[in-house]
């Protein structure tokens, strides 16, 4: 755990939560995964920005309750505890944070054409308790096959 992940971290028993309680690992989204089920991420804002990658935002779009919590360097609590619930899929920004988007997958969608597909489906979803993987793969396949509609 970086210094940063331990400010997180200890901000988490500040609010209450046990060691116990608090499950941590540097290689997944979120890093930090509560005994209730709850998930934080981490991330430290640079210049009011937090970089995300695609596929991390999807992965925290479908953990059930999960949050972003963004620290400025050297702080000792959040700027905010943002719900994912809050920040559909290539949303620019949360109040006076930018958010940026890095692309890691091998999607071959228009952004554009891909958030605007993608969250319609997020929507439709959610209500069928479906996987927002398996969601974003049908979303390449219908692209790939009608690729003409999205010029």
């Amino acid at each position: 755990m970086n210094k940063n992940e331990k400010v997180a971290y200890n901000w988490l028993r500040g609010i209450g939560y046990s060691d116990y309680d608090i499950d941590y690992k540097n290689n997944r989204s979120p890093d930090f995964i509560l005994s209730d089920g709850t998930g934080y991420e981490h991330k430290i804002l640079n210049s009011h920005t937090i970089t995300l990658s695609d596929r991390q935002w999807i992965t925290l779009l479908n953990c059930k309750n999960c949050y972003l919590v963004p620290f400025y360097p050297n702080g000792k609590e959040p700027v905010y505890v943002i719900p994912m619930s809050e920040l559909p899929y290539g949303t620019k920004y949360y109040k006076d944070i930018y958010i940026y988007l890095t692309k890691t997958s091998n999607n071959t969608l228009p952004h554009d054409v891909f958030t605007e597909m993608f969250n319609e489906s997020v929507i439709k979803s959610r209500m069928n308790g479906e996987n927002l993987w398996k969601v974003f793969n049908e979303l390449k396949t219908i692209y790939k096959r009608d690729k003409d509609k999205y010029k």
